[in-house]
């Protein structure tokens, strides 16, 4: 929610601003070697589901798509699972990136 040092708050007013239909989350990593994501994924979908829904409860969502990178087959497995009892949210696989941002700090 906070990633890319965009703050969190400023992404959870939009609710305030806005009308939010369909709530996206990006499960994808955002460089090529980093795995975090993918680890939180398999390792706490339900939290992560359950992150995901009180927010798009929070933005007036009626729907969340979680979209995870198809080369993390045991990320899709676990947030599949985990999002099975809920017919709002949806588990996408996307294609990895192939462009990564340069840093130069």
């Amino acid at each position: 929610m906070g990633g890319a040092v965009f703050p969190a708050a400023v992404k959870l007013n939009l609710g305030t601003q806005y009308q939010v239909d369909v709530l996206v989350v990006n499960g994808a990593e955002c460089e090529p070697y980093v795995s975090c994501d993918d680890r939180v994924m398999r390792e706490h979908a339900d939290e992560v589901i359950d992150g995901a829904r009180i927010t798009a409860h929070v933005l007036g969502a009626s729907r969340v798509i979680v979209g995870i990178e198809r080369n993390k087959p045991q990320a899709i497995a676990a947030m599949t699972r985990a999002a099975s009892p809920f017919a709002n949210v949806e588990v996408v696989a996307v294609p990895p990136s192939t462009r990564w941002a340069m840093r130069t700090s």
